[in-house]
This record gives C-alpha cells, sequence and structure tokens, in this order.
C-alpha cells in the first residue's frame, strides 16, 4: 500500500498512543488496522508525546482525524453519544463547508475589482 508522507507519521502517533492507552483501546481495534499502523508507520519516528498535556497540541491533523475514527468506530458504545458526536461531526463540517465557500467568494470578489480597477484605468487613459 502507498502511503502518503504525512499519514506515516500520523501512524507512527497512532502506535504511541495506543501503547500508552493499553489493551482495553487497543482490542476494540480490528487486528488489520492495527497491522496497518505499524506496518506503515514512519520508521525511525519516535513521537515525543506528553500525555500529562492535551494531545491536540503536539499531533498531526492526520492523527486526530484517525483518532476521530477510532472513538467512532471502535470505542464509542454509547448509542446517544455516538449520535451526537456523528452529529458534531456533521455541524462542523457544514461550518467547514461555509467558511471555504465564503473564503472562495472573497477571492471571487477581489478578482472582480481588480478586473473593475483595470478597466476604469483603461478607460481614464483613453480619456486622456
Amino acid at each position: 500500500m502507498n502511503v502518503n508522507y504525512e499519514r506515516k507519521y500520523a501512524y507512527a502517533e497512532i502506535c504511541e498512543i495506543l501503547d500508552w492507552l493499553g489493551d482495553d483501546y487497543k482490542k476494540k481495534v480490528p487486528k488489520n488496522l492495527l497491522r496497518l499502523f505499524k506496518d506503515e508507520r514512519k520508521f525511525g519516528y519516535k513521537p515525543n508525546l506528553d500525555f500529562n498535556k492535551p494531545l491536540d497540541t503536539q499531533v498531526k491533523q492526520e492523527t486526530k482525524n484517525l483518532i476521530a475514527y477510532l472513538e467512532y468506530y471502535c470505542w464509542l458504545e454509547d448509542p446517544e453519544k455516538k449520535k451526537k458526536l456523528k452529529e458534531s461531526t456533521e455541524q462542523n463540517y457544514q461550518m467547514k463547508k461555509q467558511k471555504e465557500k465564503a473564503e472562495r467568494q472573497a477571492v471571487r470578489n477581489q478578482n472582480v475589482r481588480v478586473g473593475l480597477n483595470a478597466q476604469l484605468n483603461d478607460a481614464l487613459k483613453n480619456l486622456k
């Protein structure tokens, strides 16, 4: 399997996190997924994680995504909590899409302004 560079680092971080969490969490993850993390991780990279500090400030975004996946599909057993997590994830996704759309629109608006300014400058040159 061809795994991209960032994902290899994330797999190494996930392996470290799973080791720290212990067997209760590891045994809930499918064996083939554990094997993927182990076999495809960035060898030689030893994450320097301090488990006394929040992980979200120490790990890559890809690792956060994998943790969320494991939480939802492997570790979360309460259907109500699972439903809330799914709703929250969908809400965050929609907010991200709206933000990206607004940013694209701002770029388009800027491009239109630049184009109009260029047209105005050409028109003013023609008046002289």
